[in-house]
């Protein structure tokens, strides 16, 4: 396994702030990647500042530093599933072609020290060919109400599977980690020249085209993961406590 530090990726862009972010996460991500390309992304956020202290104060009924299964549930429901309306702020172009994550799985919340982490899992299922599939992901709030900051990015290595990662900030988000930017992560990803491609298994896209889902809200006057009151079933599947 390779980590990469995106720190040491700087590549200069010009930065405007066209407001201010009221809730700040930093990211840590593992690319999942196995025989048939891009499996998944697993996501670990790290909640900054206000975000984590109230979390604990408001859902760590029994003041033990942990979240049993009730309390993460609550978690999910109240301060977790209305980020799917932002599309968990996942946003993956594939060839050209943007796409949003349709559901996650295996979410959990747990308290580090004083912050809280939530954990879970993308599946993307993005197939390797013998070309080249050009594949740009980014994690921002449209309406610049959550800074993310990117910290590090670890990824598998497959024998099947050659594929070049590199690293570019963009200057029209707002990152709190680095002035010039959120990174935008870009992987070229294809079979390696021996293997067959009928021979291996097939995969499907279970990430959808943006133009099939419901649009992101154009403003955001409350934190985007605060649940709105209205809570879907599909959320209710993906989320093991509620199975």
């Amino acid at each position: 396994m390779k980590k990469h530090f995106l720190l040491l990726f700087l590549l200069l862009f010009s930065f405007t702030i066209y407001s201010h972010p009221h809730v700040y996460i930093d990211i840590d991500m593992r690319l999942d990647i196995d025989s048939n390309g891009l499996k998944g992304i697993e996501h670990h956020w790290t909640l900054l500042r206000n975000f984590s202290p109230d979390m604990i104060s408001q859902y760590d009924h029994d003041s033990d530093g942990l979240f049993n299964a009730v309390e993460q549930s609550e978690i999910f429901q109240n301060a977790f599933s209305n980020s799917k309306r932002y599309h968990y702020f996942t946003f993956i172009d594939i060839n050209g072609s943007t796409y949003v994550p349709s559901s996650i799985e295996n979410f959990r919340a747990f308290i580090d020290g004083d912050k809280v982490i939530y954990s879970f899992y993308i599946p993307c299922e993005i197939p390797a060919i013998q070309s080249f599939t050009s594949l740009d992901i980014v994690i921002y709030d449209p309406t610049s109400y959550v800074s993310f900051g990117f910290l590090n990015l670890d990824d598998e290595v497959d024998p099947n599977i050659h594929y070049l990662i590199d690293f570019v900030r963009d200057g029209n988000i707002y990152s709190h980690t680095n002035d010039l930017g959120q990174l935008h992560l870009l992987i070229d990803m294809r079979l390696k020249e021996n293997v067959v491609a009928s021979n291996r298994q097939t995969t499907s896209l279970k990430v959808v085209p943006i133009s099939s889902v419901e649009k992101v809200p154009e403003q955001t006057v409350n934190n985007p993961f605060i649940s709105t009151g209205t809570f879907l079933e599909n959320d209710i599947k993906a989320n093991p406590f509620l199975r």
